[in-house]
C-alpha cells in the first residue's frame, strides 16, 4: 500500500506542479493549495481504487482461454470506475475547497 501511496503522490505531484506553471505563465496569482489540492485530491482516488483494480486483474486474468469473457468484465468495470472515480472526487474536492474558503 506505501508503493501505492508513493506512486500516486509522485504523479499527482507532477501533475500539480504542472497545473501551478501554466496559472504562472499566464501571469496569475498561485495559491499553491487552490490550485494544486485539487490534483492531488483526483489522484488520491485513484489510489484507493488501485487495490479494487489490481484484484481484478488477479482474479480475472487477461490470459488463457478466458480471455474473451475476462475482457467483457475488465471493459464493463472500467465504465463503472471511470465514473465512480469522478463523481468521488467532486464531492471530496467541494468539501476540501469548502473547509478552505470557510
Amino acid at each position: 500500500m506505501d508503493l501505492i501511496l508513493c506512486a500516486w503522490t509522485i504523479v499527482g505531484l507532477l501533475f500539480a506542479v504542472r497545473r501551478i506553471m501554466v496559472v504562472r505563465v499566464q501571469g496569475t496569482h498561485v495559491s499553491w493549495v487552490i490550485v494544486g489540492a485539487p490534483e492531488f485530491v483526483y489522484w488520491y482516488v485513484w489510489a484507493a481504487y488501485t487495490p479494487l483494480v489490481i484484484g481484478l486483474a488477479k482474479r480475472f486474468p487477461l490470459t488463457g482461454p478466458r480471455f474473451v469473457p475476462h475482457i467483457a468484465i475488465h471493459t464493463i468495470t472500467s465504465f463503472l470506475m471511470a465514473p465512480l472515480g469522478a463523481i468521488t472526487e467532486y464531492f471530496l474536492s467541494r468539501v476540501l475547497l469548502q473547509s478552505v474558503f470557510a
